[in-house]
């Protein structure tokens, strides 16, 4: 069980059960087992799984959150394996998936300095102020070195 996502990449081989909020998968690993997605919501002092069925694309709203997409400037294509930074009330971290998509849960209301970083692209930055709950989008387009 992960709290965030779990990436599997080649040529990796997983046997067993996976149960996260987001899987990402490429092309080329073996996996035999199940996996069951769900979204984290948090309630009073405890954490409450969304099943699968429940899930809608996106953060929930009642889940604190950044999330979008990184995509080339002159293709608009997404960037996939772009690493995307994230220093506010603390420090996170992720990769965006195949299709461009990331997504930084359960943070905590301030302002949040978003870097992204892709091979063969300039770098780009935002920032993100973050008031109470919610899920708060921040689009990239990355320039082509």
């Amino acid at each position: 069980m992960a709290d965030q996502r779990v990436d599997l990449r080649a040529p990796s081989k997983v046997f067993g059960n996976i149960q996260a909020p987001a899987v990402v998968m490429e092309e080329g690993v073996i996996f035999e087992g199940t996996t069951k997605m769900y979204q984290a919501k948090r309630g009073e002092g405890r954490t409450e799984l969304i099943d699968a069925k429940d899930y809608h694309g996106g953060p929930p709203p009642n889940l604190t959150a950044i999330y979008g997409m990184v995509k080339d400037q002159n293709t608009d294509q997404p960037v996939k394996n772009a690493r995307v930074t994230c220093k506010g009330d603390g420090k996170m971290r992720t990769e965006t998936n195949a299709s461009g998509y990331y997504e930084l849960i359960h943070l905590k209301e301030a302002k949040w300095k978003l870097k992204v970083e892709a091979e063969g692209y300039k770098k780009d930055k935002a920032e993100v102020a973050i008031s109470g709950t919610g899920t708060y989008e921040q689009n990239f387009k990355l320039t082509p070195k």
